[in-house]
């Protein structure tokens, strides 16, 4: 029997997770909200850029006003 198996029974089942793993629960929820983040902020300004190619004034405000949301988070 591993080493591993044999200590199993030494932590406690009362919770569905290890302290590590909430750890990484919350790491990985930070990167993929940051990630997200930047994914939107670049798209947002590849529109703008489209907007502006287009000539569409109405629509490079819009763009440009949600553009300042997404700097201000």
């Amino acid at each position: 029997m591993s080493p591993y198996r044999k200590n199993a029974n030494h932590y406690s089942h009362s919770t569905p997770f290890t302290p590590y793993q909430q750890y990484y629960e919350k790491e990985a929820h930070r990167i993929l909200t940051l990630l997200s983040q930047e994914f939107n902020k670049k798209h947002v300004k590849a529109l703008i850029d489209e907007s502006l190619d287009n000539r569409d004034e109405k629509l490079f405000y819009q763009l440009t006003s949600l553009y300042k949301q997404l700097l201000a988070n």
